[in-house]
């Protein structure tokens, strides 16, 4: 079996301000650029472990709050 897919979802609070935006990070690698919209689809995830952190950044990308790390599993599907 391939990779996985998944749904990757989140808030903020207090609501985003002006020029702000949301960023996730997958093992340390940003997942995309930074949107106003707190929803992610991820396709094609390898096997294993990966830590997911959300990160609010400002209109110059400056990191002014972070979440803490998610860790999540990717498996291989089985049949019983």
């Amino acid at each position: 079996m391939g990779p996985g897919n998944f749904s990757v979802s989140g808030s903020a609070e207090p609501p985003l301000g002006p020029g702000e935006r949301l960023q996730l990070f997958m093992d340390g690698e940003a997942v995309g650029p930074p949107q106003a919209s707190a929803s992610w689809g991820l396709q094609g995830v390898l096997r294993g472990p990966h830590d997911l952190v959300i990160r609010r950044v400002n209109n110059s990308g400056k990191t002014v709050a972070e979440s803490d790390a998610v860790r999540v599993y990717v498996l291989r599907p089985s049949v019983r």
